[in-house]
């Protein structure tokens, strides 16, 4: 693994949360001005207490990655039977799949996929998909959906007064909301599909 820079690190995390300077320097435990130091390059370590505050809230040894050491950076697999994030990981959490630097950064989770739903855009029952918490999706990517507390892989459109969630499988009908039943059964986008894998 090459080393990853302290000011890329902290940009990334940053813009991942929409975090302020003030935030990060609240969550990490600093001043601000330290944070600012990171930002602008001028910092490109870290030590002691700090660097274990760090490590701990991004999930990997930062000291190692900072020196370019091969580190596991793991992220959570959930099942889909539950909706939303922090129920997934109480409710249905399966473990954990390693993954690189870049797909770290990207993504934020794991569904191990329980059906066929989306079979025709390569996404099978056992797939692993990996999801980047959003809000919005584009007409061509696969959104994870949710719909009266159930979790769906969905293409999701929005049209005049409707939306629909379109399975990738011929033999599974599109479900349609008026604007009226998806606000009552609180359908609403969580996530997108960064990319599948098949697990044997």
């Amino acid at each position: 693994m090459a080393a990853v820079n302290l000011c890329d690190i902290m940009k990334e995390y940053k813009a991942r949360y929409q975090y302020t300077n003030k935030d990060l320097a609240n969550v990490f435990q600093v001043s601000v001005n330290t944070v600012n130091r990171w930002l602008r390059g001028e910092i490109l370590s870290v030590q002691g207490d700090t660097a274990d505050k760090i490590s701990v809230i991004l999930g990997y040894d930062i000291l190692a990655v900072l020196h370019g050491q091969v580190v596991d950076l793991k992220k959570p697999i959930i099942g889909m039977k539950r909706a939303g994030y922090d129920l997934f990981i109480m409710q249905d959490y399966l473990g954990d799949a390693i993954v690189s630097y870049d797909e770290y950064k990207n993504g934020d989770y794991f569904i191990k996929v329980d059906n066929d739903d989306m079979k025709e855009a390569g996404i099978v029952e056992n797939s692993l998909v990996y999801v980047k918490k959003v809000s919005s999706i584009g007409p061509d990517e696969i959104a994870v959906v949710v719909a009266d507390d159930i979790a769906y892989l969905r293409y999701y459109k929005k049209e005049s007064g409707y939306i629909v969630l379109s399975a990738a499988n011929s033999d599974i009908d599109d479900m349609i909301y008026t604007n009226a039943r998806a606000k009552k059964e609180h359908v609403a986008v969580i996530g997108k599909v960064l990319f599948s894998k098949n697990v044997y």
